[in-house]
């Protein structure tokens, strides 16, 4: 008669115990890269702010205004503009002497036109605009597609940024196309010879209100 061998393995609730701590670290695994991939994003966007941010500065420059952001012209024949900008829906190319892209482009009170190339990033919606008449302030709103904030720039206060996140924003807009849009529920400022974006609503969650960056 051959002797008894207890036989090697699991039980049933050892598998389930293992089973549910896997589970467990892949559920956690997923949300910190969900969380990492929405950080990404967002500085993508501000990074976006600081090439309009540039871009205004060589147009000021030039011709001692600011401009709005358009697509579909050409440099060697750019449209000028004020007020209220075109929502571009990155990618966008920029635009060159014979080839239509995106720009930041104004006009001065010497009705001289001017227009300064940007290239917009995959997923990135971003807007410009000017108080209009002679187009001495301008107000830049940026977001990606896939981030959770949006962030604005007021010339009228030089270095300083804002930012209002809301949760619900991930993934809502439009891009990759022009014109593009933005999240429903975004408040943006009107542009004025005044720091727009101080105590100003936004439709943020839970922090309301455009939030000066640190």
């Amino acid at each position: 008669m051959m002797p008894y061998l207890p036989k090697n393995g699991f039980t049933l609730i050892e598998l389930m115990v293992v089973i549910a701590i896997m589970s467990i670290i892949a559920a956690l695994a997923v949300a910190s890269y969900k969380a990492y991939v929405i950080i990404a994003r967002n500085a993508s966007a501000l990074a976006q702010l600081n090439i309009v941010k540039n871009a205004q500065a060589v147009l000021v420059e030039e011709i001692q205004c600011y401009g709005v952001s358009a697509f579909g012209a050409t440099l060697s024949n750019p449209p000028g503009g004020s007020g209220i900008g075109t929502i571009l829906g990155g990618p966008l190319i920029s635009a060159t002497a014979k080839t239509s892209g995106a720009m930041i482009t104004g006009q001065n009170s010497q009705n001289i036109i001017s227009a300064v190339p940007i290239t917009v990033g995959s997923g990135i919606i971003l807007r410009a605009d000017t108080d209009g008449g002679n187009n001495s302030s301008c107000l830049i709103v940026v977001k990606h597609l896939n981030g959770d904030t949006v962030y604005g720039n007021d010339s009228d206060t030089v270095g300083v940024n804002y930012w209002v996140r809301n949760p619900a924003w991930v993934g809502q807009g439009v891009a990759a196309v022009v014109p593009g849009a933005f999240p429903a529920g975004l408040q943006i400022p009107s542009c004025t010879n005044k720091n727009d974006f101080q105590n100003a609503p936004g439709g943020g969650i839970p922090t309301a209100n455009w939030t000066y960056k640190q």
